[in-house]
């Protein structure tokens, strides 16, 4: 029995650098997907030399990814002044991330970010990272 692969993608807003996460999402009143230390386990061996904090994960695929972005950057939307705050305290950096993973026998997701999420990026130095995968 085979089962054909659908296409995915997942957004979330990220926050990397040299930080103390706990502080960030405290400030931001916010609960965060995903969490890495300065110092946590790595594999291979290795250490984190840098803290990263996910929020807004969406998982729920629509081929007009602007509306997945729409809702990642919805609880973070008026939070602007916080998080301008936080990238100059912290010298951190912001991403909106997109994961797609395409399938060849479907259509395309549209990556095209909308006003709304380009003027937010804006407002706060986020730059939009998609990365695009072929399952």
């Amino acid at each position: 029995m085979t089962t054909t692969q659908k296409n995915q993608c997942k957004t979330y807003f990220r926050i990397v650098g040299n930080f103390d996460p706990d502080a960030v999402c405290d400030r931001l009143g916010l609960t965060p997907n995903r969490v890495r230390r300065v110092g946590d386990p790595l594999p291979n061996n290795r250490i984190a030399d840098s803290a990263f904090c996910n929020f807004g994960t969406v998982e729920e695929y629509d081929v007009y990814t602007d509306r997945q972005m729409e809702k990642t950057i919805a609880p973070l939307q008026g939070k602007e002044e916080i998080l301008n705050a936080i990238r100059q305290e912290y010298d951190v950096e912001f991403f909106i991330v997109v994961v797609a993973k395409i399938t060849a026998d479907e259509s395309t997701p549209t990556l095209a970010p909308s006003l709304t999420v380009m003027d937010f990026c804006h407002a706060v130095r986020a730059q939009i990272d998609v990365d695009l995968y072929v399952i």
